[in-house]
């Protein structure tokens, strides 16, 4: 679980707020909303790694626990952090170590 705090408040479940409070993701949100970070091959034998932001969105309506409409409001700074905080959450980009017997 994490917080993070808005630089401007939006409306969500009719009051305002400035902070969203993001629970740990679980099977069912991968179910739903998806991968929202895909690899795509470039012509000149490179690759990118593109966000699915229509993803993106559902993932921070679902573990900040507001409604979709609430996720449209967010300035683009606030955007930016709380799509930040999901691919966090989820594991993507964070150097991950394991042991290997």
């Amino acid at each position: 679980m994490s917080t993070l705090k808005l630089t401007k408040p939006i409306e969500a479940h009719g009051e305002k707020i400035d902070t969203l409070n993001f629970r740990d993701a679980e099977g069912a949100d991968l179910r739903v909303a998806g991968s929202p970070v895909y690899v795509v091959d470039n012509r000149d034998n490179t690759s990118s790694t593109k966000f699915d932001h229509g993803a993106l969105a559902i993932y921070i309506s679902r573990l900040a626990q507001i409604p979709p409409t609430a996720v449209d409001k967010l300035p683009p700074a606030d955007w930016n952090a709380a799509k930040n905080e999901v691919l966090r959450l989820l594991g993507f980009f964070t150097e991950q170590t394991s042991e290997q017997s």
